[in-house]
């Protein structure tokens, strides 16, 4: 025999045969990766009421001694089915945190859901979530807490987007 053994030769071959499957294994994973979900997206918009028409409007500044309320609407795209928690942190234009207003969701109604989960509202076919950020009365006026304001949207723990808009004395 010559330079091979018999061991020799099956721990090669054993070698070989384990690097040609790993090869194989990893091949396929390489040339199609898996296709990968849309995660989910967000379009926030804000109204002096809850009329959702008002998106149309782009509204992003409002009169603090004008308005009560100023109502924040969250559109919903590639959102999974099921419950959702959402949050919307609110902080002032220095970056201080002034509240956070959170809201139960589901994609869809169920007969028999508790009174605090919301199911969304329709806003250009997506589903929308709303909450209200109160104004008139509140800390805001007396305090006169005006200027450029900023909003965190949290989606079951997880940052999805930011938005700003605007409270202003009277011109």
């Amino acid at each position: 025999m010559g330079a091979f053994t018999r061991s020799t030769f099956s721990k090669r071959s054993a070698t070989a045969a384990l690097a040609l499957f790993l090869l194989v294994a990893w091949m396929p994973a390489v040339a199609a990766p898996a296709p990968k979900t849309a995660g989910p997206e967000a379009t926030v918009f804000f109204c002096p009421s809850n009329d959702l028409e008002c998106r149309l409007k782009k509204m992003e500044a409002f009169d603090v001694t004008k308005v009560r309320d100023v109502w924040v609407f969250v559109a919903w795209k590639n959102i999974s089915p099921g419950l959702h928690s959402q949050q919307l942190r609110f902080s002032l234009k220095r970056g201080e945190h002034y509240q956070t207003i959170e809201s139960v969701f589901t994609t869809a109604a169920v007969p028999g859901l508790p009174a605090f989960v919301q199911v969304p509202k329709k806003s250009q076919g997506e589903p929308t979530v709303m909450a209200v950020l109160p104004v008139a009365g509140t800390y805001i006026t007396q305090h006169a807490l005006t200027g450029m304001w900023e909003i965190e949207v949290i989606l079951d723990g997880k940052s999805i987007t930011k938005a700003k808009f605007q409270l202003h004395e009277p011109d």
